[in-house]
């Protein structure tokens, strides 16, 4: 009789321990997520509508595919919330008498730290209200060809709101 009551609480404890490990591992799941998932519904929108884009649009398409309304975000259980501009940032240069604009969007955000540096944003390049090419890799050899000197976007700047 006193080895079936001891097996009895040792199955218990062992049920017990288990249930919280399962319980700790949920809330974790769930503030882990929720901290992340402001920032990655802005990023993935993102970066899915670059793919809709195509060289030779005009600023009009360009800005109507990508946006130009704010994203909000929030990030957690915390309350933490801003808001990301659409796009992040912009450009403007003159090269002989041609007009290039650079709109910067937030593509690829690695820290839910409320900063958005240049290497989490993506450029997309327009020369007379036409695009040419979007990314890092079109920009700096555009840049290089042309000898062009950009100020490049804001970076480490906290969305407003937050």
């Amino acid at each position: 009789m006193y080895a079936r009551t001891d097996r009895s609480r040792r199955q218990a404890a062992r049920r017990e321990s288990l249930l919280i490990r399962a319980l700790f591992v949920a809330f974790a799941v769930l503030v882990l997520g929720a901290c992340a998932s402001g920032f990655e519904t802005v990023q993935s929108e993102n970066r899915a509508k670059l793919y809709r884009l195509e060289p030779g649009q005009t600023r009009e398409q360009v800005l109507e595919e990508m946006g130009t309304e704010p994203q909000e975000y929030n990030k957690g259980v915390f309350g933490q919330s801003g808001i990301v501009p659409n796009p992040y940032d912009q450009e403007v240069h003159e090269m002989g008498s041609d007009k290039i604009e650079i709109f910067y969007y937030a593509t690829n955000i690695k820290n839910t730290d409320g900063l958005i540096t240049k290497d989490e944003l993506t450029p997309l390049v327009l020369v007379d209200d036409f695009l040419v090419g979007w990314g890092w890799t079109y920009l700096d050899g555009f840049v290089e060809d042309n000898d062009l000197i950009l100020t490049g976007p804001r970076v480490s700047v906290s969305p407003s709101g937050s």
